[in-house]
């Protein structure tokens, strides 16, 4: 019987580690690449922003929905970026998914009509929001890049 509860335990254990793998930056040629490949259509945007700390944005488009590339000169600039999304997106309400470690943290909030994702690694965040009915397409997007 203890040999079962620890091998039980054991397993828990793994099973909720799964979502909490390191997430590691994604490139700007690894999102272009990646999103075309899923059927969006990639922007540079960087030139529409005047800031001396954000190195490029990219924003992924696809019916109306939109997964973005923020990336920034250094890792304060970007975790101070994702921590105003997080608050934004805590004031949607909703269900939410919050997991934060030294090197990254990513959050999730799908409310009764929108999902909205952010995740910070190293220099970089990522976002997207869409109509709740788009979040599957959207989530699996994102797991090619391997946020989720």
């Amino acid at each position: 019987m203890k040999k079962i509860t620890v091998l039980l335990l054991t397993i828990a254990m793994l099973l909720s580690c799964a979502g909490c793998a390191k997430i590691e930056p994604v490139t700007v040629e690894t999102f272009r690449t990646t999103m075309e490949g899923a059927g969006f259509e990639v922007t540079d945007c960087s030139n529409e922003v005047d800031s001396e700390s954000v190195d490029a944005i990219f924003t992924a488009e696809k019916d109306g929905y939109y997964i973005d590339l923020w990336c920034f000169k250094d890792e304060a600039t970007a975790q101070s970026f994702y921590n105003s999304l997080k608050e934004d997106m805590e004031d949607m309400g909703g269900n939410y998914t919050n997991i934060s470690a030294q090197e990254f943290s990513k959050y999730e909030a799908t409310t009764a009509t929108a999902y909205a994702f952010a995740a910070w690694a190293g220099t970089t965040v990522l976002n997207a929001e869409c109509p709740k009915a788009d979040k599957e397409v959207v989530r699996s997007a994102i797991e090619l890049l391997g946020y989720i």
